[in-house]
């Protein structure tokens, strides 16, 4: 492994969409509640599954909300007819959403310094459709979406781009975030949602929104710990 210049600015960043760019995570677990078997007494569990696990592909998602705690069959259709009905009740209102504070002024001082990918589990169809309403594709050197798992999408950019993983950078709000840099060996700061993750005695640094993730950026590699915290 080459020296990692701890001063030094990321040679890339690979950032989450739904509450790390755009602060859509709460839109979308709305809407991903409303459209579920209605069953009031699992609604409480099955929020707080939600938003700890925000970044996973939706189907799988589902298919542990129905095995785990709804208790109900779950088919191959039912998937279907579920994301279909999903992708219509969140399309205005994703694209009408605003962004994390902070994340155009990140975007537009970091654009210029590496390369930035977009890695998340929102079908890279829609994901690429919300980023172009907003104006932001062309920040990113490559947008990327499931159905391929964050693990493998961030394994993929760090090969394709030869990229080390120490002198990358992960920002998440989501245990599968965390995991995904953790699996690829990326430094991953936290973004904090007030009805997310909180990452606490996780070992990685947090930012409550993207102007303290570029304040965490500016000191250089040095002030991002390596991914190695985990959750019991």
């Amino acid at each position: 492994m080459k020296d990692v210049a701890l001063t030094s600015y990321p040679d890339a960043i690979l950032l989450d969409c739904d509450g790390v760019v755009l602060e859509s995570e709460e839109l979308k677990v709305a809407a991903f509640l409303r459209l579920l078997p209605q069953k009031p007494r699992k609604l409480a569990e099955i929020r707080v599954y939600v938003n700890a696990n925000a970044g996973l592909p939706r189907h799988e998602k589902l298919r542990h909300i129905f095995d785990e705690i709804l208790r109900l069959p779950f088919t191959a259709a039912d998937d279907t007819a579920f994301s279909q009905r999903y992708g219509a009740a969140i399309r205005v209102a994703y694209h009408a959403c605003p962004l994390v504070p902070g994340a155009r002024e990140l975007l537009e001082t970091y654009a210029s310094r590496c390369p930035l990918f977009l890695v998340s589990g929102t079908p890279e169809g829609e994901l690429r459709a919300a980023i172009e309403a907003h104006g932001l594709t062309a920040f990113f050197a490559g947008i990327f979406g499931s159905p391929a798992d964050k693990t493998t999408l961030c394994a993929g950019i760090l090969r394709r781009w030869r990229l080390e993983p120490s002198r990358a950078v992960m920002v998440g709000d989501s245990y599968p975030d965390m995991e995904a840099a953790q699996a690829n060996r990326i430094p991953f700061i936290g973004r904090v949602r007030p009805e997310g993750v909180a990452f606490e005695g996780l070992g990685v640094p947090t930012a409550r929104d993207l102007r303290e993730v570029q304040a965490l950026l500016e000191q250089g590699l040095g002030a991002i710990a390596p991914a190695e915290g985990r959750r019991d």
